[in-house]
């Protein structure tokens, strides 16, 4: 996976998938977290970010995916404990093929990855604001999925 630590300063290169259905999103939060973000991954060395997230949902949900469109290109830049963590993130809609459990599903399941408990949920659009949700662009630009790729620069230093 793309993700290194230089001199106390970590980057990280992340794909991630925006579902929407019937109104509702997926996403996930880890063992306990108090956040949410969407479903996705690393990115390995040799594979587009495409590749990575259907790869990623093969993984963590056991399920195709259509990659459909780019929506965010996203560099973050935050402070995280005691380190500076550089990323960037390329956020794609994309939807579950017909007739999978997850095109109709909308209760909240549990999953397994690397031993890390992920927990999905369909969350409504429109009870967003009462959610953490990281990263924060998020809370807004999720009600406002852009026509053409949009750069967000995420400054949380």
């Amino acid at each position: 996976m793309i993700d290194f630590t230089q001199h106390n300063h970590r980057f990280t290169y992340r794909t991630a998938g925006v579902a929407i259905q019937d109104e509702h999103i997926l996403l996930h939060t880890m063992d306990d977290a108090n956040y949410w973000i969407l479903p996705g991954g690393r990115v390995e060395i040799g594979e587009t970010s495409a590749e990575a997230l259907a790869r990623e949902m093969r993984e963590e949900l056991a399920q195709e995916i259509h990659v459909e469109r780019l929506l965010w290109i996203v560099e973050s830049f935050l402070a995280l404990d005691d380190q500076r963590v550089h990323g960037i993130g390329l956020y794609y809609r994309m939807s579950f093929q017909a007739g999978s459990r997850l095109a109709t599903q909308r209760d909240a399941f549990e999953v397994m990855d690397g031993g890390v408990r992920l927990s999905f949920a369909w969350h409504p659009l429109s009870r967003l604001s009462e959610l953490t949700i990281y990263p924060p662009f998020l809370q807004h630009h999720l009600h406002t999925i852009p026509n053409h790729p949009t750069h967000i620069l995420d400054m949380r230093i």
